[in-house]
């Protein structure tokens, strides 16, 4: 029986579920299942509102075991059958066909996700410039608003910010410094491997938390940190192994970029190879936030995610995604008005400091603006975790059900709003 504070919230996330927001209601549902592990009702809503089968089909079975004559069991399970065969189970001789939710009306299996026709509609001309702010805009708020409900979803990148300051500040330039010392090109250079090895690892090694974070967010409605620092801990050598070719890429480019040239056309040959490297740099950053994604969701070492990845990005759902969703497009420019708006409040507290003391303003208004900075870049950081884990969410299931299949809430929810995809 539940309380009558927990009832009402029932009653909030059915409407929510009636209304098409299931990743709203289906965090509702997971919150009432904390307090009610055992509500068969709660459980059965919770099902229908997972983007996730499996997850859906545990919350089948727990109804099983504490409520096998459950009147929406039966129907329920034929549902999840429907949206995935491989979860069938035999049929009773007489199903119910509709289930009297608490103090609600009757409610048929129809309004679970099987029963939805998707239609994704992409205008063959371009997009312009506004429609594509206006998608990218309206998927910030929604990753605002999961990381508003869920504050974890920020920690991993906040958490990279620190370990980098401190990794820089006490390896990467005491080694440098030694090694540029020793005026050989050979330590110099080895020394920036492993000092760009450090960085990417750290970064990465967090990408990956929010990776599992997100994933588990959309598809239970609450992240676990323990839970996805465990996941993620168990994948640290296929992340190193990133890690490793990224500090490889950047190490060509900075010994490229030390190169002057000479006679002979060498001069053209380093400004050719700064350019070829400046794109396998660009390149491989794109396969990146697929690379780890797909580490983290389908457990593949790192070659088998570069193949993976590659495949995923020349399918024509994320290449939609990523052109048609100007994600980078509004972090960009939302990054460079940052900029400008910190650089110009750094420097009115400069102005307003330096009559007392000029150490003191230049260091507060430092203090200010790389601060500010970093934690645009923190913000940064996960949306573009957020957005790439969630194509990669939608081109897996997609895969497995067609033009058929919907995309995680998030991105659903921006598609629908904006006219460019109904659910029927």
């Amino acid at each position: 029986m539940m309380m009558s504070d927990d009832a009402q919230k029932f009653q909030q996330a059915l409407a929510m579920a009636q209304g098409g927001q299931r990743f709203q209601a289906n965090t509702l549902f997971g919150q009432l299942l904390q307090a009610n592990p055992a509500n068969a009702d709660a459980l059965i809503w919770y099902a229908y509102t997972s983007s996730d089968p499996n997850q859906a089909h545990d919350a089948l079975t727990r109804v099983a075991e504490i409520a096998s004559d459950h009147p929406q069991l039966p129907e329920a399970q034929a549902w999840l059958a429907q949206w995935q065969p491989q979860f069938a189970v035999p049929a009773p001789q007489s199903p119910s066909l509709a289930y009297q939710s608490p103090s609600g009306p009757p409610m048929s299996y129809q309004s679970g996700p099987a029963a939805q026709s998707w239609y994704l509609h992409i205008p063959e001309r371009k997009l312009k410039f506004g429609e594509r702010w206006s998608l990218g805009w309206s998927f910030i708020m929604q990753a605002f608003n999961m990381a508003r409900e869920d504050r974890n979803l920020l920690k991993p990148a906040l958490y990279a910010l620190g370990l980098n300051i401190i990794a820089t500040l006490v390896v990467a330039i005491p080694l440098l410094l030694v090694a540029s010392l020793t005026k050989n090109n050979v330590i110099y250079y080895v020394a920036v491997f492993l000092a760009g090895l450090l960085s990417y690892f750290i970064t990465y090694y967090h990408i990956a938390m929010t990776v599992k974070l997100v994933h588990q967010k959309v598809t239970s409605g609450q992240s676990n940190m323990p839970e996805a620092r465990q996941a993620t801990n168990q994948k640290i050598v296929p992340i190193l192994g990133v890690a490793t070719i990224s500090a490889f890429i950047y190490l060509l480019r900075v010994i490229a970029n030390s190169s002057r040239g000479g006679k002979n056309g060498s001069f053209v040959f380093v400004i050719v190879a700064r350019i070829a490297l400046a794109l396998v740099e660009a390149v491989w950053t794109l396969h990146t936030y697929f690379i780890i994604p797909v580490i983290m969701i389908e457990h593949l070492g790192v070659g088998e995610a570069v193949h993976r990845s590659t495949r995923l990005i020349k399918h024509n759902l994320l290449q939609v995604g990523v052109g048609f969703i100007g994600v980078g497009l509004v972090t960009g420019l939302l990054g460079f008005v940052a900029f400008l708006g910190l650089a110009a409040l750094s420097l009115l507290i400069f102005f307003a400091l330096n009559v007392a003391n000029t150490v003191i303003a230049i260091i507060v208004a430092l203090l200010i603006f790389i601060g500010g900075i970093s934690l645009v870049g923190v913000f940064t950081s996960y949306l573009r975790t957020a957005y790439y884990t969630l194509l990669v969410m939608w081109a897996r299931e997609t895969e497995k059900q067609g033009s058929q299949a919907l995309p995680p809430a998030p991105l659903r929810t921006v598609l629908q709003a904006k006219g460019f995809a109904t659910v029927g």
